[in-house]
């Protein structure tokens, strides 16, 4: 999804979230750190780049590397034959003595790292400019510690994972995880700060020219996990601590449908069980995860419909008032609401018909083979009519309306109509008060009495 003409990173060695990584990795003895685009570069664009490097265990001031600037004295900037890669490390005149280098000649064992492409002119030989997405602009990777293993515990598994399609109201209900590779502190695991941003359309999020968002999202939350805003259940395996994190009954927050959205992880004391000094690794793939929501079903139409006229007063008792919606839906999730009935015109109090327990009230049936009409009415044998020429509404109330798919209702609707005028005499033979009407009147000769209706 992104421009087909500029160029993207495609690898990094060491790899994000890479362990066992050699101490020696900056010496002019190691491997370096290599970045490889998809397209040939232009040597002196990718030159004007400066990397950021920080031990992420020790919390050190982040030290900057000018692959222009510093090059000449201190760094080894190196391409391969066609250049579609670029190999940094120190030279080897730099040693443990050599101010502000020293420090990466050897790398501390057992820490974790990250390198970040703090500012880049880097293009492609045709002048096409580096498309660089939040993804790409850092690694992070572990040392490999005394005992030649890596030590900090990472995230193995987000919920919902990148890219996946949920539910609008995700936040109130399953909430967001994160699983980690190894038991944890839920304290330390609950001084975390997570960003959740977007509102765009999820098309727009896909096509942005960046790759990522776009600069200004329409919108951003701050999701504290200390906040009282926040509820949070942690679950444990033997190997594995996973977090959960819903928002609080009450809260005012919610997703749009049909939109992209995305969590970053902004910052954590999170670290193993019984040892602080055992910080969570994470990668930038794991820091960042997108999703977008899915279309909520909708009301299509009722009956009867919306600002119908002239109803039958029986309709309770005879079609009875139904609603369609535009998918398939849950039946069961349908049963948990109430249809309110208010009569407009006398003002009088609404009266509610529970769907879930409205058989001794209504006969509710279900039909619809692509999307799902539910009919509400009441039993034969029940004889109460509507007032005539009254308006009235019918409300879907407190409903947990949702289809197949677990999607809730879009809106909660209601509808209006008013009844037909009864039936009234409009002229009589003879009239009213009628004189010198013949005494033949009813005989089989005579006009007879006629009653005229409107």
């Amino acid at each position: 999804n992104h421009h087909p003409l500029r160029p993207r990173i495609v690898s990094t060695s060491p790899e994000d979230g890479a362990v066992d990584v050699a101490t020696d990795v900056l010496s002019s003895g190691g491997l370096g750190i290599t970045v490889a685009f998809d397209k040939v570069m232009n040597q002196a664009s990718v030159r004007q780049s400066a990397l950021k490097l920080t031990d992420l265990t020790a919390g050190s001031t982040p030290f900057v590397f000018g692959l222009g600037a510093d090059a000449a004295n201190f760094l080894d900037v190196s391409f391969n034959s066609d250049n579609t890669a670029v190999t940094v490390k120190l030279l080897a005149s730099v040693t443990t003595a050599t101010d502000g280098y020293k420090d990466f000649v050897q790398l501390s064992p057992g820490h974790r790292y990250r390198v970040e492409l703090d500012s880049t002119d880097a293009k492609d030989v045709e002048g096409n400019s580096l498309l660089l997405p939040f993804e790409d602009r850092l690694l992070t990777f572990a040392t490999a510690g005394s005992s030649g293993t890596a030590v900090s515990p990472s995230i193995v598994s987000t919920s919902p994972v990148d890219g996946e399609t949920v539910f609008v109201d995700i936040l109130s209900t399953t909430g967001v995880s994160l699983t980690f590779s190894a038991l944890m502190d839920p304290d330390s695991v609950r001084d975390t700060q997570l960003e959740l941003a977007g509102g765009d359309s999820w098309d727009s999020f896909t096509a942005s020219p960046d790759g990522d968002f776009k600069t200004s999202p329409q919108w951003i939350y701050n999701l504290d996990l200390s906040s009282q805003d926040v509820n949070l259940v942690f679950s444990d395996t033997l190997t594995e601590t996973t977090v959960v994190a819903t928002l609080a009954s009450g809260s005012s927050v919610s997703l749009l449908e049909g939109r992209g959205y995305r969590i970053k992880l902004n910052s954590t004391s999170a670290h193993r069980l019984g040892n602080a000094s055992n910080k969570l690794l994470y990668t930038s793939s794991d820091a960042v995860f997108a999703f977008k929501t899915a279309l909520q079903p909708r009301i299509l139409s009722t009956s009867p419909a919306d600002g119908a006229t002239s109803v039958p007063v029986d309709v309770l008792r005879t079609n009875g008032v139904s609603l369609t919606f535009n998918k398939k839906m849950d039946l069961i999730s349908i049963s948990n609401s109430q249809l309110k009935l208010s009569d407009l015109t006398a003002g009088s109090a609404a009266q509610a018909f529970d769907l879930s327990s409205a058989f001794s009230q209504l006969d509710v049936t279900f039909s619809g083979t692509t999307n799902t009409t539910v009919t509400a009415k009441l039993p034969a044998a029940n004889s109460w009519d509507l007032l005539p020429e009254h308006s009235y509404k019918i409300e879907l109330v407190s409903t947990e309306a949702r289809d197949l798919d677990g999607n809730p209702l879009y809106s909660v609707s209601d509808f209006t109509f008013s009844t037909g005028m009864r039936p009234r005499i409009t002229l009589t033979s003879p009239a009213d008060g009628a004189v010198n009407v013949p005494v033949d009147v009813l005989s089989s000769n005579g006009s007879g009495i006629t009653v005229t209706f409107d």
